[in-house]
């Protein structure tokens, strides 16, 4: 009796602590928090999904889709976002010149089309204050639906995907990176069409001129 209750002791403390333990080891040791166990492949509808935390994308081990949970397709009306209205699905977009134009998730997309989106109508949700470099400029629209609010916060952006890594490219290309003249930091944009360089970490903006 006394083994008996020992061990239902110990399973009470492990059930009580465990996920506790859990919790704190994966916050020390940096575990990827992202969980694949309920997700699906949109186009397969298979359960055999990894995530690649250095890609940030899906990948579906059977029929080899990758996709991005932070990427947003823009479909036009009424083709392409008559299905998405009718769920409720996706974010107006007011600035395509196409009334009934929408932002929906990469993976609805696929679910419902059987394929990735283009490029070139491929958005990122750009939030406060990383949306300030991208203000004022083309092909940048800033969110103002309500619900677009509520997900993203109030001075948000959509900007096209081929932007943002355009931007991302300009930041890791070391020849292209000087060291600000102000804080010293090597976070840099070169506004090519300007002449101008603009230090992420303090602001300061310069004349700049590639070689």
């Amino acid at each position: 009796m006394q083994n008996l209750a020992k061990k239902m002791a110990d399973d009470y403390c492990e059930q009580l602590f465990w996920p506790s333990m859990e919790i704190i080891a994966g916050e020390i040791l940096s575990f990827p928090k992202v969980k694949t166990k309920d997700i699906i492949c949109p186009k397969c509808n298979s359960e055999n999904i990894r995530y690649d935390i250095h890609e940030s994308r899906f990948h579906c081990g059977e029929c080899s889709l990758a996709w991005d949970d932070k990427l947003y397709a823009l479909v036009e009306f009424p083709e392409e976002s008559a299905p998405f209205e009718e769920e409720g699905t996706g974010y107006p977009a007011w600035e395509s010149g196409d009334n009934g134009a929408l932002y929906v998730p990469e993976e609805d997309y696929i679910r419902h089309t059987g394929k990735s989106p283009e490029r070139e109508k491929c958005y990122r949700a750009a939030c406060w204050p990383d949306s300030q470099k991208y203000m004022g400029t083309k092909g940048c629209e800033p969110i103002q639906d309500e619900n677009g609010i509520r997900d993203f916060g109030t001075s948000a952006y959509w900007v096209p995907l081929l932007l943002t890594e355009e931007v991302t490219n300009r930041r890791t290309d070391k020849k292209k990176a000087p060291v600000c003249p102000e804080c010293g930091g090597t976070d840099i944009d070169i506004l090519s069409g300007e002449g101008v360089a603009v230090c992420n970490g303090c602001h300061l903006e310069w004349p700049y001129v590639e070689d």
